[in-house]
């Protein structure tokens, strides 16, 4: 029967509160996983389910608690009130489960920000694929997520370069304004892996300014052996002048005297 409801897909909104009553309260393991995967077949209607399935992550089954984190992520943003549990979860011992868990939390994006310190403590795992998983996370949730920036500024030197590819990219999203993030960024962009230094020089395209450091940075990245970071160069001093012609356009609007 439960089964069966998963094939309706959105369609099958009306059993929702039966689904979330049967994840929570019944002894039969089988039926609760099925309305674990079927509220996430429901999709984001299954929003008012979400409560329920942040309870099932605390299943001693981790089969069941990847079901439910999994169909928590299809819910994605709406499911704000399985934030706490969430949050827990990065305790998981299961990597599995540990790493969509994660996941979920990037899915969420912009509602997730409240996760940032919590997700932040966990670019120390031990695990790299874990590592590179928070980085995109954080990145999903965008400026929310600045109270993870010390972490990250650790990350940027991961011995692991998509790890540190993706501390560049979380980093550029934030619009990291961290006294320290700039010159980070500035001093990694001798980063041994071309696709790393690519993305800390677009990194410091999306939140530098015209200042001395940032364009002699950038300058000097037109000089470098790789093609892809001279042209991620390139594009960042281009947006940065754009973004200063912007500034002079708007200051002279506002200090224009009115006919």
């Amino acid at each position: 029967m439960i089964e069966a409801l998963g094939s309706m897909g959105p369609e099958a909104k009306p059993a929702i509160t039966v689904l979330a009553k049967v994840l929570v309260e019944d002894a039969d393991f089988a039926l609760r996983r099925s309305a674990a995967f079927v509220l996430g077949e429901i999709g984001p209607e299954a929003r008012s389910a979400a409560e329920a399935l942040g309870k099932a992550l605390k299943d001693k089954d981790a089969s069941l608690r990847y079901d439910a984190a999994q169909s928590l992520a299809v819910i994605g943003p709406d499911a704000k009130a399985a934030l706490p549990a969430l949050i827990g979860a990065l305790d998981e011992e299961d990597v599995e489960v540990f790493k969509k868990v994660v996941y979920t939390l990037g899915e969420m994006g912009p509602s997730a920000d409240p996760a940032a310190a919590a997700l932040a403590k966990t670019l120390a795992n031990e695990d790299e694929d874990v590592r590179k998983a928070v980085t995109y996370a954080l990145a999903a949730i965008g400026p929310g997520a600045r109270p993870a920036v010390p972490a990250l500024l650790k990350a940027l030197h991961d011995q692991v370069p998509s790890v540190r590819l993706g501390t560049a990219y979380a980093m550029g999203e934030l619009g990291a304004n961290h006294p320290r993030t700039l010159t980070a960024l500035i001093a990694a962009i001798k980063d041994p892996d071309d696709d790393v230094r690519e993305e800390i020089v677009f990194a410091i395209g999306e939140i530098g300014s015209d200042t001395k450091p940032v364009l002699d940075a950038l300058q000097k990245a037109l000089q470098d052996s790789s093609p892809v970071v001279r042209e991620a160069a390139q594009e960042a001093l281009e947006k940065l002048q754009d973004d200063d012609d912007d500034d002079r356009v708007t200051k002279k609007k506002a200090t224009a005297k009115p006919p």
